[in-house]
């Protein structure tokens, strides 16, 4: 799975960073004029707390995207939140501060390699923060269905919920990236839309929908072909029991092709969820290019791992055949 496409800005974070300070005004704070629906009622001290809970939540989190410590920098985060969720209490029914919460934790703990504090970037694994992100992503859009800005957040929440990677988050990352596909569709960016894709294709997979996903890569494949989608592509094959056809495609790409595609599963350009699934690629991969030792390695390395249950059976197969190949080879020799 790609990690992403074009580098898309953090919204929030880079707004909150580039506008003045907050004046003395509480009640004339702007954020984005894209989008402008009329109040609901509210009596006025509920919107008086909930303009000045924002303002306070910009003002921390623009101290946060400014901060040279991690450890200032958090608990600033931790502060423009806890504000955004303090505006949510106030006015319930109002979508924004869902929006700036989420960019903000996304943007400068998830994401905040794209920020020029990359050097001092977070453990952006952690999955309560992950959980937090999607939280506040998933009420904007229920609050505010119509919103452009939702199929904004449709490719990094599908990616979120991929790497959290339960049952129920895969389902979620499908609809996601159907939506994004459906929404967008031909107007969307060239290289994000064979991203999101070859995405959906791989988490197809893995809700075990294999000629779904055989078809979304096939179609991305069809505008563009990539080392990646391909060996997706292979390895839906293969499980599809199609393994003939997967090897074909394996063996079609070459030594040079798996290289270039470990180097960027390395450098985490590509990645497989759980971690232990890049084994069956990489199985796959070796024993159609004539490495039965490794491919065995490598098949025995995805079994341990316990990755995608359903798919293990398939797993043991391989092997198993591949192993009897090996030992008839030998008792010729």
């Amino acid at each position: 799975m790609r990690a992403r496409g074009l580098p898309v800005p953090v919204v929030v974070v880079l707004a909150l960073a580039a506008a003045p300070a907050p004046g003395a005004h509480a009640d004339t704070f702007s954020w984005d004029d894209a989008v402008e629906g009329d109040a609901p009622p509210a009596d006025s001290a509920a919107r008086a707390a909930y303009e000045l809970a924002m303002v306070e939540g910009d003002k921390f989190a623009r101290l946060a995207a400014a901060a040279t410590s991690t450890s200032v920098r958090r608990k600033r985060i931790t502060a423009a939140v806890a504000a955004y969720e303090r505006a949510t209490e106030a006015l319930p029914a109002e979508p924004e501060p869902h929006l700036r919460a989420g960019e903000v934790l996304f943007g400068l703990e998830i994401d905040c390699e794209r920020a020029v504090f990359s050097a001092r970037c977070p453990d952006r694994t952690d999955p309560k923060v992950m959980r937090r992100v999607l939280h506040h992503w998933h009420e904007f859009e229920r609050k505010a269905p119509l919103d452009p800005r939702v199929t904004d957040l449709l490719f990094e929440r599908a990616l979120l919920h991929t790497k959290l990677a339960t049952e129920a988050d895969l389902r979620a990352a499908v609809l996601d990236y159907e939506a994004l596909l459906d929404r967008v569709g031909s107007d969307m960016l060239g290289e994000q839309r064979l991203l999101s894709l070859a995405n959906l294709a791989e988490a197809l997979m893995m809700t075990g929908d294999l000629p779904a996903a055989i078809e979304r890569y096939a179609e991305a494949i069809a505008i563009k072909p990539n080392t990646s989608f391909l060996y997706g592509l292979a390895v839906a094959y293969d499980r599809d029991e199609q393994g003939a056809k997967a090897r074909e495609v394996m063996r079609a790409l070459g030594e040079t092709q798996f290289e270039s595609w470990a180097i960027d599963v390395a450098g985490g350009n590509t990645f497989y969820v759980p971690e232990g699934e890049v084994f069956y690629y990489a199985a796959l991969a070796r024993e159609a290019l004539g490495d039965a030792e490794g491919a065995i390695l490598d098949w025995r390395r995805y079994l341990r791992s316990g990755a995608h249950p359903a798919y293990q059976p398939r797993a043991r197969a391989n092997l198993a055949a591949l192993e009897a190949q090996v030992a008839a080879a030998g008792a010729k020799r």
